[in-house]
């Protein structure tokens, strides 16, 4: 296909203009389909990183839901009082593994994931396997907290786009 327009360039058929105008018209076209070529696989690994830290989103939001799931409830655990304070462990160490990836990919991200706005509003009664219990203090406010985090992670999840 290109050779016939590189016979006819160096044929004495062409003139220098004639010449000069054939080889810029080839650079153009060469020059486009090259950027389209790059321009393709530059969206194709954007695609692809986007995906890879969706997935490390989503599992951490799984991790962060089973945690908000599982909130131990503290008057079944009066004389024992340590699986409420693994379960705050377990959720501060979520928040650091959670911010951590996204700051290590996004300060932005990470940034909107920190923000903690309106947690009073998070219901403190919760509903866990049918019985209702009211969480206070602490553990209100670290359960509030994870709400909030993952109310913020849910919005970096719907737009990765924004932030990576």
């Amino acid at each position: 296909m290109l050779g016939s327009p590189l016979l006819h360039l160096f044929s004495k058929e062409y003139g220098p203009f004639d010449r000069l105008l054939e080889i810029g018209v080839f650079l153009l076209i060469l020059y486009e389909v090259v950027s389209s070529i790059r321009l393709r696989r530059s969206d194709q690994s954007r695609r692809t990183l986007l995906g890879q830290r969706a997935m490390e989103i989503s599992r951490l939001t799984t991790k962060g839901l089973r945690l908000k799931a599982e909130v131990p409830d503290p008057a079944q655990h009066q004389q024992d009082y340590r699986p409420v304070l693994a379960w705050e462990d377990a959720v501060r160490s979520w928040a650091q593994e959670t911010n951590s990836f996204l700051a290590r990919h996004s300060a932005s991200a990470s940034a909107i994931f920190l923000t903690i706005m309106d947690s009073a509003s998070v219901e403190s009664a919760i509903t866990y396997s049918g019985v209702p219990f009211r969480l206070t203090s602490d553990l209100r406010e670290i359960y509030q907290r994870l709400v909030v985090q993952l109310s913020n992670l849910a919005q970096i999840a719907r737009t990765p786009e924004a932030y990576f």
